[in-house]
């Protein structure tokens, strides 16, 4: 009998560092495929889901395989050949605001609104935050997620207003902020393992 490895599990969240992956993940059309791997699909799935010819469909998933973003998951016998089946290797993917080099956030702290924003003058200035943080606990840290939440809705009740947005010469912003662990070496022994 043919001993198996375990599938790895699917993490919660990946941190892409490297530039080659980067470009690896964001090709077209890669991340739809990404999208459709949440749970096991072979190349030929996935295609069919896509409207899209399985040969280029297969490429990518090759692609997205090699560079780490497809995981195996189990083989499963259509007609009378075997047809491989993955699945992501995570449940969302972060690309490092490294990768952008000199126009990336400082961090732990806020970074220059003016050095931020566009070249030109006419063009609005922008602000990023990027803060490494440690919590004593999960309590501590819920008791961090709620604070902040609460700061961000008062000061957009405060600052924002729906109503601006028919206003001639108002301009959309997006506000994203996000918290996730960072990678420990304690992550890095047990991905060798």
């Amino acid at each position: 009998m043919k001993k198996t490895r375990p599938e790895p599990a699917t993490a919660a969240l990946e941190e892409v560092t490297e530039p080659a992956r980067a470009i690896t993940l964001l090709a077209a059309p890669r991340l739809a495929i990404l999208a459709r791997a949440a749970s096991p699909h072979s190349a030929t799935e996935i295609a069919a889901e896509l409207d899209l010819p399985r040969q280029r469909v297969n490429y990518h998933v090759q692609a997205l395989a090699k560079a780490g973003f497809l995981v195996r998951a189990g083989r499963r016998k259509k007609r009378n050949l075997w047809e491989q089946r993955w699945r992501r290797s995570a449940t969302a993917y972060h690309l490092a605001p490294e990768l952008l080099g000199a126009l990336r956030a400082e961090r732990n702290g806020l970074a220059d609104p003016v050095a931020l924003g566009a070249a030109e003058a006419t063009e609005p200035a922008a602000f990023a935050l990027d803060v490494d943080l440690h919590f004593a606990s999960d309590e501590a840290r819920r008791r961090f997620s709620q604070a902040l939440r609460d700061a961000v809705a008062h000061v957009v009740a405060e600052h924002a207003h729906p109503s601006a947005a028919d206003s001639e010469g108002a301009r959309p912003y997006r506000l994203a902020l996000g918290c996730r662990p960072l990678p420990t070496t304690d992550d890095a022994t047990r991905e060798e393992a």
